[in-house]
């Protein structure tokens, strides 16, 4: 019977610390949560004051936008014809860095691949060898 007891409050002890352990990690996993609750609703209120400073310097901006393409007109450069040039060049070079890249990494594929063939090819010829040599 004394066993039995000394099992039994062992196995409480082992159930205890299990237990106590799981409890820990959920308590770290809910502060995890909470603090990422936290991070997300100040995010959002950092959006919205960003907003709210935004749409009082839009107008400003666009004013002083508006001047800028008038003198650029008076000193004979349009910038509307520049501004869409400008797009037109950046959109094609981000096509030309993007198919280079592609193309690397295709490079460094196939350069793998012809690398097997060559040496599958070397040893079927090797063997083909030895074949004919103990035919003779």
């Amino acid at each position: 019977m004394n066993s039995f007891v000394e099992r039994l409050q062992k196995d409480l002890a082992m159930l205890q610390s299990t237990l106590q352990k799981e409890g820990n990690d959920l308590v770290k996993k809910v502060k995890k949560i909470a603090a990422k609750n936290k991070l997300d609703s100040k995010a959002k209120e950092i959006e919205k004051l960003i907003e709210r400073k935004l749409k009082t310097f839009e107008p400003a901006i666009e004013t002083l936008y508006k001047e800028i393409k008038k003198n650029a007109k008076k000193a004979g450069v349009d910038l509307s014809k520049l501004e869409i040039n400008f797009k037109k060049k950046t959109a094609a070079a981000k096509k030309k860095l993007k198919t280079k890249k592609k193309t690397t990494k295709k490079k460094s594929t196939t350069k793998k691949k012809t690398a097997k063939k060559t040496t599958t090819k070397k040893t079927t010829k090797k063997a083909s060898k030895k074949k004919t040599t103990t035919a003779k």
